[in-house]
């Protein structure tokens, strides 16, 4: 069985009861995003890469995150087929409704169901060999539009670029000065111990990459703990060197 599963992202802000008539449960937190997935996806939100994002989903993630605290993200099903898993993420965002369309309050833009992945004997070239001939057609066609390839392409690209001032003018520098900067410029956390509010007992880290598979959090909520001096079970001590 394909391990898809369907999860949610809540608002540790708005705790309740928040139910649905034909969901077979509550939320005990506002739910603001209905998404399916498998393997690391629902974690992948968390991501910096993806927090840069500027969307209604990824603002709301920052802006609790930027209140030191995190969103409540959980699989609501699990080992799913794909086609049962965008049914369930379909059905759901209808019961709860999108905010976009002031029906509910989830950030979702579509109505869930995108991007099916059509493979194996669903795919309509399931069995079919190509010809020689269409593969040379299909490769023609590719390279068609890539200036690599097409000189009449690398020449509208050269002229349109004419007279443009390069981005970097001025500002290029050997690549080991950029990487003595950075290391320079960038802070190390050293002697790192984590103290269980629970048990008293200490855990000790050589850096915050350890801390990370430690506590299974991004570098950036890292930070927040290291500013705050706490987290959720533990308190954090750290020397800092620049």
């Amino acid at each position: 069985m394909e391990e898809f599963y369907v999860y949610v992202f809540m608002d540790p802000e708005k705790r309740g009861s928040y139910s649905y008539d034909g969901l077979g449960f509550c939320f005990l937190y506002e739910p603001f995003y209905i998404g399916k997935g498998k393997n690391n996806r629902i974690k992948s939100h968390m991501y910096p890469s993806n927090l840069k994002k500027q969307t209604y989903f990824y603002r709301k993630i920052n802006k609790i995150i930027s209140e030191n605290r995190e969103p409540i993200a959980i699989k609501l099903y699990e080992n799913l087929k794909e086609k049962d898993a965008y049914d369930k993420e379909i059905y759901l965002i209808k019961k709860i409704g999108k905010s976009s369309i002031n029906k509910g309050t989830l950030s979702n833009i579509s109505d869930g169901g995108d991007g099916v992945t059509l493979c194996g004997k669903e795919h309509p070239n399931w069995g079919k060999h190509l010809k020689e001939s269409t593969k040379k057609k299909i490769s023609e066609r590719l390279k068609l539009n890539n200036p690599m390839h097409n000189p009449e392409v690398s020449e509208k690209v050269r002229q349109k670029n004419l007279g443009r001032e390069p981005w970097n003018k001025g500002k290029r520098e050997k690549r080991q000065e950029v990487i003595k900067k950075l290391r320079e410029k960038k802070i190390k956390y050293r002697n790192i111990k984590a103290k269980s509010k629970e048990t008293g007992e200490i855990f000790k880290f050589n850096n915050t990459k350890e801390v990370m598979e430690f506590v299974k959090k991004t570098h950036r909520m890292i930070m927040i703990y290291f500013k705050k001096g706490e987290s959720k079970d533990y308190y954090w001590e750290y020397d800092k060197n620049k």
